[in-house]
């Protein structure tokens, strides 16, 4: 069983990335281990389901009984609405991007979310250091989380649960997940030593099947992995820079490639 996700560039031509099924059980098994949800908790599906990012909204909540508040079709959520929305439902997850989340934290609605919103899931932009301040200096008793991970590795491979305080001046996008392998590689595939920035390949259970139709595309992103034994298995070219800290977080440097992010959305500048 595949999921196909869809991925645009600037020409808005959608890239069919072919997700298994084992993808999904990987991610929810993980989330559910370490960000438990419960009977008790709501998930808002903040996330439209052409993103990868949706399944964990759309499952999650649904795996262990809790309620997942979806959105009537043709809401416009704007930041006001989306705070009475948390408000109004007592949303105890949220999952944002950080520009969404950086609109939230400006409206007045929004400072008494929590309790009961306690865990922010951010996702698809860098989150920045000044965000997380604003963040906790608006909500004390919640958590957020910085979640790092392309469609072609579902949802999110790496993680890094932000402190309340003592927080470094570059946000780290953490470490893998379970059944994650991550390199960081120099340009004729060696690996990097501990701060030294090069090509972020990742590989493990959640890895797509390719782009569907478009095996000339697949055969470039995802190659077999170098430093795996395993027969066939393979690793994604995320075309992302990073660097190992000397505690083992990743820090994201930026792109190797002309590709920008808006609000999440990838933008292909050489298409």
């Amino acid at each position: 069983l595949a999921y196909v996700i869809f991925t645009s560039g600037s020409t808005g031509q959608p890239k069919g990335v072919m997700i298994p099924h084992a993808e999904i059980c990987n991610h929810m098994f993980w989330i559910q281990r370490v960000y438990p949800l419960s009977s008790a908790d709501v998930v808002l599906q903040n996330t439209t389901y052409t993103f990868d990012a949706s399944l964990w909204e759309l499952f999650a909540p649904l795996l262990v009984g809790a309620r997942l508040v979806v959105p009537q079709l043709g809401d416009k959520l704007g930041s006001a609405e989306l705070a009475r929305m948390i408000l109004a439902h007592g949303v105890s997850t949220l999952q944002v991007v950080p520009s969404q989340l950086r609109v939230l934290l400006e409206e007045s609605a929004y400072w008494g979310c929590a309790p009961p919103l306690k865990d922010v899931y951010c996702a698809g932009e860098v989150l920045t250091k000044d965000l997380c301040d604003t963040f906790y200096a608006t909500l004390p008793e919640a958590r957020l989380h910085n979640m790092y991970g392309p469609t072609e590795t579902i949802i999110e491979s790496i993680v890094w649960d932000v402190p309340h305080d003592r927080r470094p001046n570059v946000i780290p996008i953490g470490r893998p997940i379970d059944n994650t392998r991550v390199y960081i590689v120099d340009p004729r595939m060696q690996l990097s030593p501990i701060g030294v920035p090069g090509e972020l390949l990742i590989g493990g259970t959640q890895l797509a099947r390719g782009y569907l139709n478009q095996a000339k595309l697949t055969d470039e992103k995802f190659i077999s992995d170098p430093f795996f034994a395993e027969p066939g298995a393979r690793v994604y070219k995320t075309g992302d820079r990073a660097r190992y800290l000397p505690d083992g977080n990743i820090e994201w440097l930026g792109r190797i490639d002309n590709q920008v992010k808006i609000r999440g959305n990838r933008v292909e500048l050489g298409e």
